[in-house]
């Protein structure tokens, strides 16, 4: 049965991925940083790291893309620090290291020829830890992703993520 809601859940995100990429190429407005574009091309962000889809990365990052973890805890330097793990992991044909990915309270800013999209995302991991009833708990993270447009199209520049600690009941 876990399986098959793993299955479900994988099925369910490749369908809002298509939903979204389709909307993304369709519209009429070819400014990556309208707000709706912005929201596209950053589900698509969630779906591939989801996913372990290291070509989206290839495709969307600039080179030297930096991802703050943490209280800098863990700083990745470059698109290659991030891409290269995943590769290695499909090539070993090893999961992803999340299970699941939602995001909530997603909001845009753009100014001139940048784009920050910022909100709250749960990450589920196969060891997360369950609830009484049995369901995952995820760790929530408020993110932070600056995208720029160069040549009509908009690429991820920097990431900035914080772990956001649970409360205590």
């Amino acid at each position: 049965m876990k399986a098959n809601s793993n299955m479900m859940s994988k099925i369910l995100g490749f369908g809002i991925l298509l939903l979204s990429t389709s909307a993304f190429a369709m519209l009429d407005d070819k400014d990556c940083l309208t707000a709706s574009n912005l929201l596209a091309l950053d589900a698509q962000y969630e779906y591939s790291m989801l996913n372990d889809n290291y070509q989206f990365f290839e495709k969307n990052l600039h080179t030297n893309f930096v991802w703050i973890h943490n209280h800098a805890t863990y700083v990745q330097n470059s698109r290659a620090e991030l891409v290269d793990p995943m590769r290695k992991r499909r090539q070993e044909n090893k999961p992803s290291y999340s299970s699941k990915r939602t995001q909530e309270d997603v909001q845009v800013l753009t100014a001139n020829m940048t784009g920050v999209v910022h909100g709250y995302t749960t990450v589920e991991r196969s060891s997360s830890p369950r609830d009484a009833m049995g369901n995952k708990i995820g760790d929530r993270y408020h993110f932070m992703r600056t995208y720029y447009k160069e040549n009509d199209a908009c690429y991820l520049l920097s990431n900035h993520t914080m772990l956001i600690p649970p409360v205590e009941k």
